[in-house]
Order: structure tokens, then C-alpha cells, then sequence
């Protein structure tokens, strides 16, 4: 439609300088030029048609290349985050920490690794590297629950046990309740972050649940015989010692408090 109306005015031009011009003008072939003109146009025309033929053609290929990339970068993610997993399924925390390192290099978006990694540098003990994942993880989705987990028990480990209070009360609030492991850890966490504050009774309340989530975990059952020994009552306290070392034979901690209240007598 627009080549016509372009061709029509082409014309028509040609027709007003056969009637404008004067005669003594009119020897020169007017009609001719417009012609030439006209073709000319019609070339650039197809010139830019083609030309715009292609750049759509190459844009629609780097489109694909593109999609492409981010399909390959999405399954090299998925790769290394599930292998990552693997590894702490294994207890092989170096593991995880080389898996989720690779996975944010690919893309440092999701929490999840974050968290992973930290939760491994946690076990590790290193607990500035454990709280700047968890801060990150945080700073990406503030609702992450897990986040609060490593940070509190490494803020526990620093000494910082009002914060760590606060980190694994926030865990607690949010933990799903089908999440049992991490509840029974929790507890055990933050009693032992009371017990440093000499919080005792609220150490025992602690430990206490945690026991009652996982009769098996070895932890509480110290840090609950700690906070009983602190308190004098040294009877439960041996008790609660004992049953730790029964569980886990390789706590010299237990041991280490077993052999203070011997020396109190006990």
C-alpha cells in the first residue's frame, strides 16, 4: 500500500512540472529523472527490506544461542547443587562446600546454596565463613529458615549467645514441623547457648525437648547434665553424662564433665 501510494505521488509530481514549468523548460525530460528517481527508491527499498530480513534472522539466532546457554547453565547448576547434597547426605562437608561453590559460580541466586554451604563450613567449624553464607542467604530470602540454623550454632561457638538465641529461636519459629533432625538440633543449640549465658533451668528446658524429639542424640544429654551440674544437683547430672558417653563414646566432652564431678565426689 505504501509503494503505490509513494509510485501515485512520484507521478503526480511529474504531471504538476509538465504544467508549472515554462515551455522553454520543457525540452528537458523531467519524467525521465522522476523515473530514474523512482527506481532508485524502489532498490533502496529492497536493499532495506533485506538488510532488516537479516538483522531479524541473526537477532532471532542469538535468541536461540541464548536460550540455549541459559538451558546449559541451568543443567550445569542443577548438576553441581545435587551433588552437593550428595556430599552432606555423606557427611563429606569439603564436598559440599566444592559442589555449592560451582553452583553459585553458575548462578548466585538461589538461597539454597548459600545455606548448604554453610551448614558444611558449620560442621567444618568455621564459623566466619558459616555466618557470611548464612548472611547471604538471608539477604536473598529473609524467610529462609535453614539460614538461622548454621549462623545460631556458630554464633553459639563465638560466644555470642545472645544472638544466637535469637537465630535459633527464629529457626524454631519457622521450622516445619515434619523437619525433626534440624527441631531436635535447634533445641540442643540454643540450651547450649543458655547454658553459657547461666541460664540453666531454660539450658534444661532446652535439652530436654531435644531429647524428647531424639532420644538417641548424645549432645543434649550433656549439655543438660552441664546445666544440672552447675545447678548442684550433681545425681541427675551424672546420669545425664553417662547416657551421652553411652551414645557417643568418642564425646570427651562428657568425659571431660564426668571427671569434674568425680572430683566434686560424684
Amino acid at each position: 500500500m505504501k509503494r503505490t501510494f509513494f509510485k501515485t505521488g512520484i507521478l503526480g509530481m511529474a504531471l504538476v512540472f509538465r504544467l508549472t514549468v515554462p515551455v522553454s523548460a520543457q525540452s528537458y525530460d523531467w519524467e525521465r529523472e522522476l523515473r530514474d528517481a523512482y527506481l532508485g527508491m524502489q532498490n533502496f527499498m529492497f536493499g532495506y527490506n533485506l538488510i532488516t530480513d537479516l538483522l531479524n534472522e541473526a537477532l532471532e539466532q542469538e535468541i536461540k544461542q541464548a536460550t540455549r546457554q541459559g538451558e546449559e547453565k541451568a543443567a550445569q547448576f542443577t548438576r553441581y547443587f545435587k551433588a552437593g547434597e550428595e556430599c552432606m547426605g555423606r557427611g563429606d562437608y569439603d564436598g559440599v562446600i566444592s559442589n555449592m561453590t560451582q553452583a553459585i559460580g553458575i548462578n548466585p541466586a538461589p538461597a539454597m546454596s548459600y545455606v548448604n554451604r554453610s551448614i558444611a563450613y558449620a560442621n567444618k567449624g568455621d564459623p566466619d565463613r558459616a555466618i557470611a553464607d548464612a548472611n547471604q542467604a538471608l539477604r536473598i530470602d529473609p524467610n529462609n529458615w535453614l539460614a538461622y540454623f548454621p549462623r545460631g550454632q556458630m554464633y553459639v561457638l563465638k560466644g555470642n549467645y545472645d544472638q544466637a538465641i535469637a537465630d535459633l529461636t527464629q529457626a524454631l519459629q519457622r521450622d516445619p514441623a515434619n523437619a525433626t533432625d534440624f527441631i531436635a538440633k535447634a533445641y540442643n543449640n540454643r540450651g547450649d547457648a543458655y547454658n553459657g549465658k547461666g541460664d540453666y533451668d531454660q539450658a534444661i528446658a532446652d535439652a530436654t525437648r531435644a531429647i524428647q524429639i531424639d532420644s538417641n542424640f548424645a549432645n543434649p544429654y550433656r549439655h543438660r547434665g552441664v546445666a544440672y551440674m552447675r545447678k548442684g544437683d550433681y545425681p541427675k547430672a551424672r546420669a545425664d553424662l553417662e547416657k551421652a558417653l553411652q551414645l557417643d563414646p568418642t564425646n570427651n566432652l562428657a568425659r571431660d564433665n564426668l571427671e569434674e564431678l568425680r572430683k566434686k565426689g560424684y
